[in-house]
């Protein structure tokens, strides 16, 4: 029986062992609080589809830091961009009552208390709802997925060598920042600040409204001063190979309207972005074609491993999506220069040799994902990447685990990578609302 502070233990290896004979045997193993919020983030990432089994999320990556600086997966609503600040800043504001060993906690605290009062209806944008409900905060905070905005956006101030707070610095020195000092800054007799803290946010942040930190229900909608102060923000964004205003500086200054289903690279769109900007959008609108293909193919190939070397039935769901895949994005997978990513500040190593594959395999019109030549390249890439025993690929005893593993009927078809434009739509949304 387990004690109060006991936490049950679980080996994964001999669970994972057991499962695949089909035994019911459970073995032991401890988990910490950390270990457990790392896997719980993994289940987050997993269930918004970013699941990458072929390692193509860095041309996602890339493209997307250089078009929408700030952004990441974990983001949902613009307004996040301000409840983090507002809530350090309440937090510094309270002195003596939240000491640097206290202020983690202080603002995991107030991350939750407000998430039981942000909506509560599904695909509104409120983080961790599910989690608040039971008393739990979520594993990847607010404040920790819109952290790289509140750098890239200047919301939080850059220092003396030109670089914001990391939020691990944020907590180091706490007792440091300006906004911890109370009342109004002490000045000299010419006006000069002789406060020595130095400033964490941006002086010309809003205030908060004045239910926002009362026990009220609270929304996403920005007002007027808010929006403008995140427009200016925006507005300010750079690409970080050259430090041109960025494609999102761009669509914020057009106030261009994005109708449901519009796509970055359409015309409509392009208009607004510089001219280098729209050489990257045509190479990223190329890439994520490949990407499609490149996905489409490793899904396809495991699923024909189950039924050819695994004597399984499965069905043919992916072999059938890759011949649609296949039929609407050859074309423009084939028609990227691959040598030419490196202009828009993409680099992305060892992948190119399986996108090349790819394109070779294209441009025969074969079809076949048990092709040897795209077999080997993709089996050594996947066995570089996750290691002999979770690869899928591999004719081995291993692979075949990992295959037996894999659910053909629930994993996601393949489709191209997205760069965070959807997220992008629901921001300018939000600033246009």
């Amino acid at each position: 029986m387990l004690g109060e502070n006991e936490t049950p233990k679980v080996s994964v290896q001999s669970l994972s062992r057991n499962f695949a004979a089909m035994k019911p045997l459970l073995g032991w193993a401890g988990l910490s609080r950390s270990a457990l919020k790392r896997a719980e983030a993994q289940l987050v990432s997993d269930g918004e589809g970013v699941r990458d089994e072929v390692g193509v999320l860095s041309l996602h990556t890339a493209y997307a830091n250089r078009f929408f600086p700030g952004t990441s997966v974990q983001q949902t609503r613009l307004r996040y961009a301000l409840f983090v600040p507002w809530q350090i800043k309440e937090l510094l504001g309270e002195g003596e009552r939240v000491h640097s060993g206290q202020a983690p906690g202080a603002l995991e605290q107030a991350e939750l208390d407000l998430c039981r009062r942000l909506p509560d209806v599904d695909g509104e944008g409120t983080i961790g709802r599910r989690m608040a409900m039971t008393d739990r905060s979520v594993a990847v905070p607010p404040s920790q997925s819109y952290w790289v905005a509140l750098r890239a956006w200047g919301i939080l101030n850059a220092g003396a060598g030109g670089y914001a707070a990391s939020r691990s610095e944020l907590f180091a020195h706490w007792e440091d920042w300006s906004e911890r000092r109370c009342g109004r800054p002490a000045t000299d007799d010419e006006g000069r600040s002789l406060d020595a803290g130095r400033q964490l946010l941006h002086p010309g942040l809003p205030e908060p409204p004045v239910d926002f930190n009362r026990n009220k229900r609270f929304g996403f909608r920005l007002r007027e001063k808010e929006r403008e102060f995140l427009r200016s923000r925006l507005l300010e964004t750079r690409r970080p190979a050259d430090g041109q205003p960025s494609f999102l500086s761009a669509l914020v200054r057009s106030r261009v309207h994005i109708p449901d289903g519009m796509v970055p690279w359409s015309r409509f769109l392009m208009g607004n972005a510089d001219d280098a900007d729209q050489k990257a959008i045509r190479r990223a609108r190329d890439a994520a074609a490949l990407t499609a293909c490149t996905r489409a193919v490793y899904s396809a190939a495991v699923e024909a491993l189950r039924e050819h070397k695994d004597e399984e039935s499965v069905g043919s769901r992916h072999r059938d999506h890759l011949v649609k895949i296949i039929d609407k994005y050859s074309r423009a997978a084939q028609r990227l220069c691959l040598a030419d990513l490196p202009l828009d500040g993409v680099k992305i190593g060892d992948l190119a040799a399986v996108l090349e594959i790819i394109q070779q395999w294209l441009s025969c019109g074969s079809g076949d994902p048990l092709d040897e030549s795209v077999l080997a390249t993709l089996t050594r890439w996947e066995m570089q990447r996750k290691g002999t025993r979770r690869a899928k690929l591999p004719l081995s005893a291993h692979g075949r685990e990992a295959r037996t593993a894999w659910q053909a009927e629930k994993a996601p078809l393949a489709s191209p990578i997205g760069y965070r434009w959807n997220l992008v739509c629901r921001f300018l949304r939000d600033l246009q609302d």
